[in-house]
């Protein structure tokens, strides 16, 4: 265990840091000017893997201390089935309350085929219907309308009995006379 953690570890380290210094073989300078930071930047690269291989190290140290572990390919627990049969309460009940239900639904079915679709000569009964007109009234007399239509009209006419006098009534006299009178003389 102590072995997976430390190459656990490791693999972490090689995978977080990927880059790989090219390192000038004769040991001399290769002449390259400084750069601003760039002496200050590699300082902090390597704290930084430094502090990485304190945090793997202290991983590896807490992982030793971890003792338990457990046992998974042990034989499971198995159930005892019961070797007669088994009583499930209350499903007597609820099978009868299904019978009953059953022989209602076909009762039900029965009493609708009798009442919906009676049994008749072999064909179906019913069919479309066929409207027709209503006639509520037949007229023996064709000019009863235009006769009972003069009398509602003469009926109307004898009710009505005020003739008002206004200003106009006099005025609309002479007019129908002067019209009458040139009617008749330019005819």
């Amino acid at each position: 265990a102590k072995a997976k953690a430390a190459a656990k570890v490791e693999a972490k380290h090689q995978k977080e840091c990927t880059f790989k210094p090219k390192l000038n073989s004769a040991g001399r300078s290769t002449g390259m000017t400084r750069r601003p930071g760039g002496y200050a930047s590699r300082g902090l690269d390597e704290k930084e893997a430094w502090r990485q291989r304190e945090r793997a190290q202290a991983e590896v140290k807490e992982l030793e201390q971890c003792t338990f572990k457990p046992n998974l390919e042990s034989k499971q627990r198995r159930v005892s089935q019961p070797a007669g049969p088994v009583v499930v309460r209350g499903l007597g009940r609820y099978l009868e309350l299904r019978n009953m239900a059953a022989k209602q639904k076909a009762e039900k079915e029965d009493l609708e085929q009798a009442v919906y679709r009676p049994r008749g000569g072999g064909r179906p009964i019913g069919g479309v219907t066929k409207p027709k007109p209503f006639n509520l009234s037949s007229s023996r007399d064709p000019h009863r309308k235009a006769r009972i239509a003069a009398e509602a009209l003469e009926a109307e006419n004898e009710a009505c009995t005020f003739a008002p006098r206004t200003n106009e009534t006099g005025g609309r006299a002479v007019v129908n006379l002067v019209m009458t009178s040139e009617t008749t003389s330019n005819g």
